[in-house]
């Protein structure tokens, strides 16, 4: 450089450059980006100029961008080394040149730290490149710094100039938004005449821009929105306002899609209206999502009418409520407003639940979330109850803005539940107090006797033979006979009592009027005779009897457990009394239940323990005097109670269900005896086992004596089963098809005590019987009684015309034997000849083939 160009330099330097040198100095330093047309003080980034021949690198230029970047006032920046700005200017120097001058580095995207007026360093990026202009008198830096953190974007320079430039070039803009907008631009004639379509046409629909010149619109729309859409058009463009409206159109491929169309009303310059210029997009996949909406919508109402459930939000400050379609339904409202419906709700709810009401909304007010149950009258005057849950949200000074939640319909739960809870505590044919709340109420009962020191009763009603009722005129009568029998008991026993069903044929009085025995006697005979008698249910006469047992507070217990076991025994001596009768408890009576319930223990594991033994009573043929056959009679000896008699342990196995496993031992040892007898050479002699009829109604009983006989290898011949004539009775039909199930295993069939039930001629000719047993009741009254005499002959008599076969027991004298003998019977039984004996003593009448 010349001395003359030095020192114009040295003059020149630091005068203030220029925005339009400073663009062509831009545009030189980056790669001809056109930088013309741009105000560098209005760049987003900071640009400087330095001189690059002087040591320290001194500012010659800076832009508005960098001075509002740092805070300095661009007369302090200029002429200041570029040091001043931040600790990049080491990156600018560099080694001297071949050339003899410096030469400088092209920098491109660095870290810099740039200085501020105020102290602070703020992060920055630097951009620089040194470039050599016959304008200036020296070689100059021109460097660019931004704080923007992003990269990519700082180091596209070019890139954004040239897109400033197009944004300066208004036909050029315009050009390019028309060509790649996805939206359709299209002009209209005011007939729908198409006289520009956009680019997007090809993407959107399929056609060609020349396919649809010259055409009309409306052709191209779906013929349902065809009215709709011209009606639309024509009755907005009477304004100046831009029509918006959705239709469906045609795509070449002929299918239709859904598109929404911006349209702009084109007015001449008198206000003519010449056309529109509409724009439009696909809004298929928004279309095909509001019909979804719309169905999960539908589907949702739907599933809150079937569940009753509707919900809702109350805007507080605007006071504004909106809700589902099934919320007014629930309330009973007719279709409105919500807005009108709101104070409505206040007067459907009774006045007395207000401040439950009150209390909710301000919980819910102060954001928390409530729940709530509400009865509420209808407009139509129906009852209902409401389950209300909501939950604040938004809040603004502890308050909440807004509430939202759910209102449901528990009209039927409420309803189902009481209804439950009813079946909890009532009876469900006779209405009265079951089990459960019968004990609650003789508990407090209990309470205020035991404060007032004063005694009551309780009494327990059976009825006689109720099983019979069921069995012969079927469950609907037997139900009706209970509805009955609970009216006539409430008019018993009048309005301070209390009556309850347990169950079954069951039913508890609490008399609270009975303060002593005679009283509750009374009570409970007068009750009986109400209850006994003929019923006419229906077109059924039907025949009721009853038996109670009765104790007292607190003499017989003094809790509710102790009552009604104390009680149950009274009924239980009642019923083996005879029934029909009241029987009162007493200590005594514990004592015997007890030992009952001794008996009941020790049974279960008497076969166990071996305990049970058999005994043979013979019979004998009255001719000879040779023994014909025997009875196995069951025996217990138990180490603690002793010797119990048959007449005692065998009913109380009947009543607890366990006779089937005394009768089935009885009949295997009776059944293994006889064949031991038959192996050891002794002739055969058949055996009599006597069965319970509940043993012979279980499940598989022919299969167990079918076994038993396999197992021993006794011929059926010689097996006899008996049954007791009451048992047989107690249920015909099922009796006749059992008797002819074990007749075909070929054994005996023989009726014990007959005489003392309640046979009938025509039932007892059906049965599969063999033979038919006098009951000992009517041998041991002759000869002194000429009744029991006719009676027996009558047996015999009815025996021979059925060809049954029959056995006298209980001959005890030589009067009765030659009785017996007189109407032909020729089987007999009892001490007159022997008693029971054991296995071993039966051989002296056994002999040898």
């Amino acid at each position: 450089m010349s001395e003359a160009m030095k020192s114009d330099y040295s003059v020149r330097a630091f005068s203030p450059l220029s925005n339009g040198q400073c663009q062509r100095l831009l545009t030189k330093a980056f790669n001809g980006t056109p930088w013309s047309g741009f105000d560098p003080d209005l760049l987003p980034f900071g640009v400087f100029l330095c001189d690059a021949h002087k040591p320290h690198l001194p500012i010659l230029y800076v832009n508005q961008t960098l001075v509002n970047l740092t805070g300095f006032e661009r007369s302090k920046l200029i002429g200041k080394p570029c040091s001043f700005l931040g600790t990049f200017s080491a990156k600018l120097s560099a080694p001297p040149s071949l050339r003899g001058h410096f030469s400088l580095r092209s920098l491109s995207g660095e870290d810099a730290a740039l200085y501020c007026q105020d102290g602070s360093i703020r992060p920055a990026m630097l951009r620089a490149e040194s470039i050599e202009d016959p304008e200036q008198p020296c070689d100059l830096v021109v460097g660019t710094l931004s704080t923007v953190p992003d990269r990519e974007a700082f180091l596209s320079l070019p890139s954004y100039l040239q897109l400033m430039g197009i944004a300066h070039d208004q036909p050029t803009l315009h050009r390019l938004i028309t060509e790649h907008m996805t939206d359709l631009v299209c002009l209209h004639g005011v007939d729908g005449t198409i006289h520009y379509v956009s680019p997007s046409i090809t993407e959107l629909l399929g056609y060609t821009p020349e396919e649809l010149i010259r055409s009309s619109a409306y052709y191209w729309i779906h013929p349902e929105d065809f009215s709709r859409v011209r009606n639309e058009i024509q009755s907005g463009s009477a304004g100046p306002g831009v029509i918006t409206l959705q239709y469906r159109i045609r795509k070449k491929s002929g299918e239709y899609t859904w598109v929404e169309t911006t349209a702009k009303p084109l007015r001449s310059e008198n206000g003519q209206r010449i056309g529109y210029l509409t724009s439009s997009r696909d809004v298929s996949d928004r279309q095909a999502a509001q019909e979804l909406l719309k169905l999960q919508e539908s589907r949702l109402n739907e599933t809150q009418k079937l569940v009753h459930v509707g919900n809702w939000e109350f805007h507080i400050q605007s006071r504004v409520i909106t809700w589902s379609e099934e919320t007014p339904a629930i309330f009973g409202f007719e279709e409105g407003k919500p807005g009108e419906l709101l104070p409505r709700l206040l007067e459907a709810i009774p006045s007395e639940q207000h401040p439950r009401v009150f209390r909710f909304l301000r919980g819910a007010l102060r954001g928390k979330p409530q729940e709530e149950e509400v009865e509420i009258i209808t407009p139509q005057g129906d009852s209902k109850h409401i389950r209300v849950r909501c939950r604040p949200a938004g809040s603004h000074a502890g308050q909440a803005e807004m509430l939202f939640g759910t209102v449901i319909d528990i009209t039927e739960r409420k309803a189902a539940q009481e209804h439950i809870s009813y079946l909890a505590n009532y009876d469900a044919i006779t209405n009265l107090p079951n089990r459960i709340q019968f004990r609650e109420k003789l508990q407090e009962v209990i309470a205020s006797a035991k404060l007032d020191l004063r005694s009551f009763a309780v009494a327990v009603f059976d009825l006689d033979r109720f099983k019979l009722i069921n069995d012969t005129l079927g469950h609907l009568v037997g139900d009706a006979v209970l509805r009955k029998v609970g009216q006539e008991l409430l008019t018993a026993i009048g309005p301070h009592n209390i009556a309850a069903r347990f169950g079954g044929d069951e039913f508890v009085v609490l008399l609270q009027d009975a303060e002593a025995a005679n009283e509750a006697l009374e009570a409970c005979n007068r009750i009986i005779r109400k209850l006994t008698g003929s019923h006419q249910i229906g077109l059924q006469e039907v025949i009721v009897g009853a038996s109670a047992g009765v104790c007292l507070y607190p003499e017989d217990g003094t809790d509710a457990e102790t009552l009604m076991k104390s009680a149950n025994m009274a009924l239980h001596q009642a019923k083996e009394s005879g029934r029909n009768q009241c029987r009162l408890f007493s200590p005594a009576l514990r004592v015997q239940m007890t030992e009952r319930m001794q008996i009941v223990s020790s049974i279960r594991g008497a076969i166990e323990r071996n305990e049970f033994f058999i005994e043979y009573q013979p019979k004998f043929n009255v001719r000879d005097g040779v023994m014909s056959g025997m009875e196995a009679l069951v025996r217990w000896k138990s180490p603690e109670l002793g010797f119990v008699s048959p007449a005692l342990f065998i009913p109380i196995a009947e009543e607890n269900g366990l006779i089937g496993a005394i009768g089935d031992w009885v009949l295997l040892t009776a059944c293994r005896q006889m064949r031991q007898w038959q192996l050891e050479g002794y002739a055969p002699v058949p055996v009599s086992v006597n069965i319970s009829f509940r043993q012979v109604q279980q499940s598989g009983f022919r299969d167990s004596v079918k076994a038993v006989l396999e197992e021993t290898g006794l011929d059926a011949a010689l097996l006899e089963l008996e049954l007791t004539e009451s048992g047989i009775m107690s249920n015909v039909e099922l009796s006749t098809s059992l008797l002819m199930e074990l007749k075909s295993l070929g054994v005996s069939i023989s009726i014990d005590d007959f005489g003392t039930g309640f046979s009938s001629l025509s039932y007892l000719q059906h049965f599969p019987i063999d033979t038919l047993k006098i009951d000992r009741s009517f041998v041991k009254e002759i000869p002194d009684s000429t009744k029991s005499m006719a009676l027996t002959e009558a047996i015999v008599m009815m025996a021979r015309s059925f060809r049954m076969r029959v056995v006298a027991e209980g001959v005890e004298s030589e009067e009765q034997l030659q009785f017996i003998k007189s109407m032909g019977v020729n089987t007999v039984q009892g001490y007159y000849y022997s008693k029971p004996v054991s296995a071993h003593d039966v051989r002296q009448w056994l002999y040898k083939k």
